[in-house]
C-alpha cells in the first residue's frame, strides 16, 4: 500500500488486483473530503510489488509550454503512474492513472517491461 498527495490518493495491491482510490475534489470546509470510487484493475497474474510516481503539480504548471526536459517531455498531462511487478520479473506500467482529472472510463494504458 502507498499513500500519496498528502493522503488524497491511495494505491494498493491485493493478490492479482491493483486498487487506486482518490478523495473527492469537492471543497469541504472541514478538510474531511469524502473518498470517491476505488478503481480496481485485475490482472491475469499475481502481483509481487508496486510503486507509484506522482509529478509535482507546481512543476507541471511552471514548465507548461516550455518543452522542459524534466518529466521525460510528457508535458502537462502527467496524472501519475503506477508500476506493478509480477513474480516472473516483468514490470507493468500504468500510465496516467493516479489523479482523477482526465481519466476516461475505459481501460488504462499499460506497458509491459522486463
Amino acid at each position: 500500500m502507498q499513500v500519496l498527495d498528502q493522503g488524497n490518493i491511495v494505491t494498493a495491491i491485493v493478490g492479482n488486483t491493483l486498487i487506486i482510490g482518490n478523495k473527492s475534489t469537492e471543497e469541504d470546509s472541514s478538510d474531511n473530503k469524502p473518498w470517491g470510487v476505488f478503481r480496481h484493475y485485475p490482472m491475469s497474474f499475481h502481483l509481487a510489488s508496486m510503486d507509484a510516481h506522482l509529478p509535482d503539480e507546481p512543476d507541471i504548471i511552471n514548465h507548461r509550454g516550455r518543452g522542459s526536459s524534466r518529466g521525460g517531455g510528457r508535458g502537462t498531462n502527467q496524472l501519475g503512474d503506477v508500476v506493478v511487478g509480477d513474480n516472473h520479473g516483468a514490470l507493468h506500467l500504468f500510465h496516467n492513472v493516479l489523479r482523477m482529472e482526465g481519466i476516461s472510463k475505459g481501460s488504462p494504458v499499460i506497458s509491459k517491461m522486463h
